[in-house]
């Protein structure tokens, strides 16, 4: 992007970011937590999920919550769909027979489902 398209986005980006900061903030302070976010991993993975969808969609998924997200929810299905692409991908891509070009494996399936995650 070129940097005053990358301005016309900042303060939406800002906010997004000040909302995982509160949900970071809200976590730690929970006395069961012991200074520490807990999966802290999938809080990246709604922060990243929303600050795209805010450039990509122009909208506000509303995945940074406190609450687990819903298994059939737009961000669940989304961020998992990732994963599975990622995780299947590279499985895919270093096998040394390369077998799933020729017979539907189930690490090709799951790779295919992921991408017909970002389809429907």
């Amino acid at each position: 992007m070129r940097p005053k398209t990358v301005g016309a986005y900042a303060s939406l980006q800002d906010d997004v970011t000040r909302d995982l900061v509160d949900v970071i903030r809200a976590l730690i302070g929970k006395e069961e937590s012991g200074g520490q976010v807990h999966n802290f991993i999938n809080y990246v993975y709604r922060w990243a999920l929303e600050a795209i969808s805010v450039v990509v969609l122009d909208k506000r998924l509303g995945c940074l919550t406190l609450d687990d997200l819903e298994p059939g929810s737009d961000a669940k299905l989304m961020i998992d769909g990732v994963n599975d692409f990622f995780d299947s991908f590279v499985v895919l891509e270093t096998s040394a027979t390369g077998l799933y070009k020729y017979i539907s494996t189930p690490t090709w399936r799951r790779f295919e489902k992921a991408i017909d995650q970002w389809h429907t």
